[in-house]
């Protein structure tokens, strides 16, 4: 078993803290997390005063910007930062709209109880203290991006070393046609003696090739260590005075527009995947690509800027994806065969959605319990009305093989600090238990995220077909679209494309995606006394089963290779019989099988990937891919001599199988990220691992 994953999320642990007086003190860095005499003010006069906030908003005439903050710790800057922000955004004028990304790096963070107990000594603040609570994410290493959108707000925790978070975002600023810049940092690490890792000269390297001319930076910390990398890399520096009995702070800016390593433009410009911490000096210095650092088919930088966007599929994948857009404000026409929303693979009665995870948490469990707990925050800032048109049964018994595989997650589960959400479960069969894994009505799921998107930006067309897709040498993409009420076909242009549909092949094709297949799923409705009295949670293991109240239960899925729309007999009995020999040892009372039994059920097809994860990410150009590297090895490819390898404007979101439930809206939030040159929810190893470009090579 691979211990690669299980090394770098070996990193990231709760904080050690003990309360002292009341307040939080780090027994591992010896130091507290504020100050004694007045926390909040001195953290307003080093970082905001500090940074010439909120002034400098105020001053900007940009739509956007962005805060780094080394060291999140009890949130207060983070705090004082979205109150300002909050003032701010009440004196613009109407009409104009402004968002601000605040962006904080953070190693060893606190535990949920400690992070809410911290937060109470200020009470002015419970407005984001309370989400940011209600929110908490599990201490597992990656990026954890939450959203206050009263506010236009977005916070994006990396649970990262330092090092790590700032190349992760250098990586994904490069692929970006604007590329990520920020305004304003915040160095709030434990002092440089005792965490000098937060403080090395490579940091700061790295702080100021996320710059630009006019960032502004601060901190307590007047530290030589400090001051000579400022200097060496472009930052002009001041001592301030310090806040209360403190004698001296440090305030910094970036004056000039010099790009730090200038040996790494070409590459970088047309890379999005040297690898920072692998690739050295002489690799991202070299004229030409090497396949072990570069990938340069990664590179989304050429993407047109967003008006007006098509979505082609109104399944769960287009649903959340049109929900996420449009809250961005941008206009959105979604276009679907069916006569209504969720008619495809997405119009199971019940979907149960749990992450899979692997006792080694490799790159598909990581992306699982990322999407596992952002579906869990979605449903929990509904109100109570609205989750109980969408939540059917809450709290699953995952059914493992053997007993050494429950306990092999069960340890990963008190390593990685998930006790909370994986729990051990008494059975007759070797299980385990989470308590926040749900199933879904996911027709009304989608019903809701077109009633929640802002009104009037987005469109439905029903009984439309999308019969082809067009590349343009302009920003605008065009479908041309077959209304199957009139029998006419139009054509329409958009600034970009998103396929979201399931198995339709020719439109798939377009794309031209080797790497799928798709499987019949079958399910079976039945109702049980019986069994109601005995059973009130959800069970999964090949199969799932569903109470779902009135003592209705759903009993999912085959995997069948065959085309056939209706119910089919066979299919119905091969599922009970399976589920049945289940059952029987879980000791449940499942009605026995009748000789001319009801078909009930629902057929759905679902769309598979070789690797069995998604397609999410820009639709790569495998015609100039062969023609760029179809004589990789014989001869060397320089830098100079690469092209665009995505089709601009033109992005696939499809392949979920049967995770488009658990993993939808995390995807759409990071495709979003992506249409945008927006900041992700997902680090770059989990954004290439979905980009359908990951087969770039398999194609030729």
């Amino acid at each position: 078993m691979s211990s690669a994953h299980l090394d770098k999320f070996a990193q990231i642990k709760p904080a050690t803290i003990e309360w002292r007086d009341g307040l939080p003190f780090s027994t591992e860095f010896d130091d507290i997390y504020f100050s004694l005499e007045d926390g909040l003010a001195e953290s307003e006069y080093v970082f905001l005063d500090g940074n010439h906030l909120p002034d400098d908003w105020h001053l900007s005439t940009g739509d956007s910007f962005y805060i780094g903050e080394l060291g999140f710790g009890t949130g207060l800057n983070f705090f004082i930062t979205a109150e300002k922000w909050s003032k701010f955004l009440h004196e613009l004028n109407p009409g104009e709209k402004k968002h601000l990304h605040f962006v904080s790096f953070e190693k060893r963070p606190l535990r949920v109880d400690d992070f809410k107990r911290a937060s109470e000594h200020w009470p002015q603040f419970k407005v984001y203290s309370e989400q940011l609570v209600g929110q908490y994410p599990s201490a597992t290493f990656g990026r954890h991006q939450f959203n206050f959108a009263n506010i236009n707000l977005t916070l994006t925790l990396f649970f990262m070393p330092v090092e790590q978070a700032l190349d992760d975002l250098l990586m994904e600023s490069v692929s970006h046609a604007n590329k990520i810049k920020f305004d304003h940092w915040y160095l709030d690490g434990f002092a440089p003696a005792k965490n000098a890792s937060m403080w090395a000269e490579d940091v700061i390297k790295k702080v100021r090739m996320l710059s630009k001319r006019g960032t502004r930076l601060s901190t307590f910390s007047v530290a030589a260590s400090i001051k000579t990398p400022l200097k060496k890399y472009g930052f002009s520096i001041h001592k301030r005075k310090g806040f209360g009995r403190k004698r001296e702070m440090l305030t910094a800016q970036v004056n000039d527009d010099t790009e730090i390593d200038s040996s790494l433009g070409s590459g970088l410009a047309k890379s999005n995947a040297i690898d920072f911490a692998a690739a050295p000096d002489n690799n991202l210095r070299r004229g030409f690509i090497n396949l072990k650092y570069d990938k340069p088919w990664f590179d989304l930088s050429h993407s047109p800027e967003p008006t007006k966007i098509a979505i082609i599929g109104a399944g769960i994948a287009g649903c959340s994806l049109a929900f996420v857009l449009s809250q961005q404000g941008i206009a959105i026409d979604l276009y679907d065969e069916n006569n209504e929303l969720a008619q495809g693979a997405s119009g199971a009665a019940a979907g149960i959605f749990h992450p899979q995870l692997t006792t080694d948490f490799n790159f598909t469990s990581q992306i699982h319990w990322q999407a596992y707990l952002r579906l869990n925050n979605f449903l929990d800032e509904l109100d109570a009305r609205q989750r109980q048109s969408i939540i059917i049964n809450k709290g699953l018994q995952r059914v493992l093989k053997t007993n050494d595989q429950r306990d092999q997650l069960l340890t990963l589960s008190r390593s990685l600090t998930l006790d909370n959400w994986i729990q051990p479960f008494k059975s007759t069969l070797p299980s385990v238990f989470f308590p926040d894994a749900c199933a879904l009505d996911i027709p009304s799921l989608c019903q809701l995220f077109i009633a929640l998107s802002p009104a009037q930006r987005v469109e439905i067309f029903y009984r439309h077909q999308v019969k082809s897709i067009s590349d343009s040498k302009t920003s605008q993409r065009a479908i041309e679209v077959y209304n199957c009420t009139s029998q006419e076909t139009s054509i329409k242009t958009y600034s970009h494309i998103v396929y979201c549909g399931g198995r339709s092949r020719h439109q798939l094709e377009a794309f031209s995606n080797k790497f799928t297949h798709w499987t019949r799923g079958q399910t079976y409705l039945f109702e049980s006394e019986k069994l109601a009295r005995s059973l009130n949670h959800l069970i999964c293991e090949q199969q799932y089963l569903v109470p779902q109240g009135n003592q209705q239960f759903l009993l999912g899925s085959t995997f069948d290779d065959f085309e056939d729309e209706s119910l089919r007999r066979d299919s119905q009995t091969a599922l009970r019989q399976r589920f049945g020999e289940l059952g029987s040892k879980l000791g449940l009372p499942l009605p026995p099988p009748q000789e001319k039994e009801d078909l009930a059920g629902q057929v759905g097809y679902r769309l598979h990937t070789s690797d069995r994860l998604p397609l999410v990410g820009g639709v790569p150009d495998n015609d100039k891919l062969e023609e760029s590297f179809k004589a990789l090895g014989q001869r060397r490819i320089a830098w100079q001599d690469l092209g665009t390898y995505n089709r601009p404007g033109l992005w696939l979101n499809t392949g979920y199988g049967s995770h488009g439930l658990l993993m939808s809206l995390l995807c759409a939030e990071h495709l979003s990220a992506l249409i945008r040159n927006d900041l992700s929810p997902l680090p770059n190893d989990l954004s290439q691992k979905l980009s359908p470009a990951r087969f770039a090579l398999k194609n030729l």
